[in-house]
């Protein structure tokens, strides 16, 4: 487990697994430090000083099947839990004080994250491809 400093932040790439401080946070905003999933790609991180993440949480409720889970063999760090795509955000990695855990070995997994995401935001090939 390393410290993120801007040089790491640079290099950080979809399906990094962090684990960062996601307070402050008001309502019904998932608290406390916790592991997340970067989804910004490296190209965008590099220039960048704020990254978006999807935390993970092992949390239960109705609303957490809806959400893909990360078993501790899709990854090398162990981590388990739902990919919360509700709780979705930007954050500085540095300024918080993140440190890199690992990264997500399982591409399907990665892939289901991205694919949950766009429905959950809307996006659609029409959107990405309106031809």
């Amino acid at each position: 487990m390393s410290t993120i400093t801007e040089p790491v932040r640079k290099r950080l790439k979809p399906g990094d697994l962090i684990r960062i401080a996601l307070d402050p946070t008001v309502g019904s905003e998932t608290q406390k430090t916790r592991p997340c999933i970067v989804m910004t790609e490296q190209a965008l991180n590099a220039v960048s000083r704020t990254i978006i993440v999807v935390p993970l949480s092992t949390g239960g409720g109705p609303i957490m099947r809806l959400f893909p889970v990360l078993d501790p063999t899709q990854n090398d760090c162990g981590m388990q839990g739902s990919a919360v795509l509700t709780q979705m955000r930007a954050l500085d990695p540095v300024a918080r004080q993140g440190q890199l855990l690992g990264r997500i070995t399982d591409p399907a997994f990665l892939e289901a994250v991205r694919v949950n995401l766009a429905a959950a935001l809307g996006i659609t090939t029409d959107l990405l491809d309106p031809r």
